[in-house]
């Protein structure tokens, strides 16, 4: 009896999962996380760069399906050493191949 009580709760509090990649959908919050809903449908935020917004002042990039902010690194005077072994952040870091 208490383990049907509290499929029943589930069943009324609507406790559900938003809708999959390609099910229909109207509005984003209807999709699972990292979707969106475009044309009735949830399908990833994007494949390719080219696929999201960019303005004059940031541009963004497709990492895991979702469009990001690209990272241009620290505006750091020390940073670039003149070192090149250094790496980018200047500290010594090298690549091994």
């Amino acid at each position: 009896m208490r383990h049907l009580t509290f499929v029943f709760a589930l069943l009324i509090c609507g406790c559900t999962t938003g809708n999959s990649l390609y099910e229909r959908c109207d509005f984003n919050l209807d999709c699972d996380k990292n979707l969106v809903c475009r044309n009735g449908i949830c399908v990833h935020e994007c494949y390719l760069d080219q696929d999201c917004p960019q303005s004059e002042d940031q541009t963004y990039i497709c990492a895991y399906y979702k469009c990001v902010p690209e990272f241009a690194g620290p505006e750091d005077e020390d940073a670039d050493t003149g070192d090149e072994d250094a790496g980018p952040s200047g500290r010594g870091y090298r690549c091994r191949g």
